[in-house]
């Protein structure tokens, strides 16, 4: 009986190492395992790549923006200095014209005659001997 018992329990050992994963198994489940990984790594690149092509984008953008503004500002630095020699010119312009304007009034001065110490001069002597100004009112 002893014998019976111990084939029986040799039996069952073998029969439950035999329930387990066979070698095909074992190298199914490894294969998978290894896709696993893989198919992790891909998502990875993928979005690092993403990424990457994120900020390229966006860096060209600040790169066309900044290349934007900079023709605007020197559109408005080409603006300006016309503006700038425009108004230079009219303020020379306006300065001829402000001393042709005097010396035509200084012309027109020299060719009256003066009336400073006659009859009509604008300081007139009172009977009382003292000198009024026209400026003066009457009275005070």
């Amino acid at each position: 009986m002893k014998n019976v018992l111990s084939l029986l329990v040799v039996g069952g050992m073998l029969a439950v190492a035999a329930c387990g994963p066979s070698e095909a198994e074992k190298k199914a489940a490894e294969q998978k395992k290894l896709d696993s990984i893989a198919a992790v790594e891909k998502v990875k690149l993928d979005s690092l790549a993403a990424d990457a092509k994120l900020k390229l984008d966006s860096l060209a953008a600040i790169a066309a923006e900044a290349q934007s503004d900079l023709k605007d500002a020197k559109a408005d630095a080409k603006s300006a200095k016309a503006d700038a020699a425009a108004a230079k010119a009219k303020e020379e312009a306006a300065k001829k014209a402000a001393e042709e304007e005097a010396k035509k009034k200084a012309e027109e001065a020299a060719k009256k005659p003066s009336t400073l110490g006659k009859k009509g001069d604008a300081n007139k002597s009172t009977e009382s001997g003292t000198t009024t100004s026209p400026l003066k009112k009457k009275g005070n």
